[in-house]
């Protein structure tokens, strides 16, 4: 096993490039003028990335859910072309599956813009990242909440959680925000 495991939460690749509608030519998981490539993710590292579908909130009912199913075609598409390099992952056991394939874990994940406070959207997200490697949630500690009011970042470790954890901590930070 690899001494450790990067998971990237900023995911903007799937539908910040606008691609399936504009250039569906260019595959937007593999093109190395975004933040991520697969080809230049680097090799012999667990790598796991969120992929996000963030539906504007201009769009509603239908259009919406067209707006959603257009760009999970695309990450399929896109995940069966690379299914040497990427693996569509939705629980602890496929990301498993791909990191000892050797593989990115791709996790797809829908925001929808809604008008959640930022406290909302942290808790929910961090519900989310929960739920998807299947953990407890951490219980905010008051070292947790000073970092994370001073940083924006905050690193939960056994101390946070009731049960047994399999690594060392786990790190949340906001990089950017709407």
């Amino acid at each position: 096993m690899n001494p450790y495991a990067i998971i990237d939460l900023h995911c903007d690749t799937l539908t910040g490039c606008g691609y399936y509608t504009k250039r569906p030519e260019v595959d937007s998981l593999n093109d190395s003028r975004r933040m991520l490539s697969l080809d230049r993710l680097p090799q012999g590292v667990h790598w796991a990335q969120f992929f996000a579908i963030f539906i504007p909130d201009e769009l509603r009912g239908q259009d919406a859910v067209e707006f959603f199913e257009a760009n999970t075609a695309e990450f399929q598409r896109q995940t069966r072309k690379y299914a040497e390099k990427i693996s569509p992952c939705r629980t602890w056991a496929d990301i498993s599956g791909a990191w000892a394939g050797n593989r990115t874990a791709g996790i797809l994940t829908v925001e929808n813009g809604s008008g959640d406070t930022r406290t909302h959207k942290i808790f929910g997200a961090l519900e989310e990242i929960c739920y998807a490697f299947d953990l407890e949630k951490p219980i905010w500690l008051d070292n947790n909440i000073t970092e994370f009011k001073r940083h924006a970042k905050t690193r939960f470790s056994q101390d946070s959680f009731i049960e047994k954890i399999e690594f060392d901590f786990l790190e949340i930070q906001v990089i950017e925000e709407d």
